[in-house]
């Protein structure tokens, strides 16, 4: 007799990405592995006494998703920055930050992310929100940041200075002024070096919570691809505290 399931959904729409059998409405999963995908009767063979039931009541059920290309720890640290998704007006994007600001009082500087294009054009727009310390938005593809006046002045290239790396642009007005459009990371460097990076605890805090998003999403395996000796001994601890919960391989740059 076959050992029992660990888990058995059934009544599902189960797109099976299989040519041959590209349908089925049950799915048997025993550990870490498939072990039958089927109908509800073929499943219900597998059914022991610690068998968990879900009824899927006719939703579709996929394979997990494979994220190809992610940056995890960069991705999981923009968690806590000011989010800016919903954001579609100026007025929008100084309330965003202002809130943000509000909720994590004392920081040295403020940070956003996910901005969309089209909104800011001037550094003006980010000094009314913070005149005095640094200010960074970034753009929801991460290839272009907003900078405020003191930001700028503080990385020096508010009135001059070149980018740190290639294809990268210092947008200025026809007086050479930075306008604080920074493109690409060579531009956006100068300024991303004026805020510490989290403490280890934060790190791993704000992973976590990446890889809760990523596990909401139905991401079940990641290729890092920015890696480093200190982020693998972090994810090696968090592999170890069962926290990583997808497979995971990481590129060491």
């Amino acid at each position: 007799m076959p050992q029992p399931a660990d888990l058995i959904i059934s009544n599902a729409r189960v797109l099976t990405q299989d040519l041959v059998v590209p349908r089925a409405a049950a799915v048997a999963v025993r550990g870490t592995r498939i072990v039958a995908v089927g109908s509800a009767e073929d499943c219900a063979e597998l059914k022991g006494p610690a068998t968990r039931l879900v009824d899927a009541q006719q939703c579709t059920l996929l394979p997990g998703f494979i994220d190809s290309h992610l940056h995890l720890l960069w991705g999981a640290i923009g968690l806590g920055h000011a989010q800016l998704q919903a954001a579609a007006s100026v007025a929008d994007v100084q309330r965003l930050l202002r809130e943000h600001d509000l909720a994590h009082a004392g920081q040295p500087g403020l940070r956003g992310q996910g901005l969309r294009y089209n909104i800011i054009s001037e550094r003006a727009q980010l000094d009314a929100v913070a005149a005095d310390r640094p200010l960074l938005v970034t753009a929801y593809d991460g290839h272009t940041a907003w900078a405020n006046t003191c930001a700028l002045q503080q990385a020096g290239i508010l009135n001059g200075g070149e980018p740190t790396g290639p294809n990268s642009v210092i947008v200025r007005d026809a007086a050479g002024v930075a306008t604080g459009e920074l493109r690409e990371a060579g531009a956006m460097e100068p300024v991303r070096q004026l805020f510490p990076d989290p403490t280890a605890a934060r790190q791993r805090e704000l992973v976590l919570q990446a890889v809760q998003l990523l596990n909401a999403a139905g991401v079940t395996s990641v290729h890092n691809m920015d890696g480093d000796l200190e982020q693998m001994h972090l994810y090696q601890a968090m592999e170890l505290a069962h926290e990583i919960t997808c497979a995971f391989t990481c590129r060491i740059m």
